[in-house]
């Protein structure tokens, strides 16, 4: 196995089989490289089970957690997100509010809250 020494900061998470969330696919490399064991694919947006019961469309089955990093983004809803994960997974709970992230003056408003887990 390839391990990096070396990881770029950026925010892109994906999570591994055994449900471990990592900000990006280089980290979650160095961590199997760590425990010395074998890297699976990691899981991506498109691998998310669909949920289907009688009352409602199909729906995709959204994240429940995110990497306990503080990143603040506003999002078009007014919010302010503690980072773009769970900024992610307000817009997949709520796909009908169609949330994305935001440099605009909406969460200037005094009116914003912060959203928090």
């Amino acid at each position: 196995m390839n391990c990096p020494k070396y990881c770029l900061d950026v925010y892109d998470p994906v999570g591994d089989d055994e449900g471990d969330i990592y900000s990006n696919e280089c980290y979650m490399k160095q961590a199997k490289c760590e425990k010395n064991k074998e890297t699976t694919p990691p899981l991506s947006k498109d691998d998310f089970d669909f949920i289907t019961d009688d009352s409602e469309k199909p729906r995709r089955k959204c994240s429940e957690c995110c990497p306990d990093i503080e990143l603040l983004v506003c999002g078009s809803d007014g919010v302010i997100y503690g980072n773009p994960c769970k900024l992610q997974i307000a817009a997949c709970e709520h796909p009908e509010l169609n949330i994305v992230g935001t440099a605009g003056p909406v969460c200037a408003m005094p009116n914003s809250i912060v959203f928090e887990e």
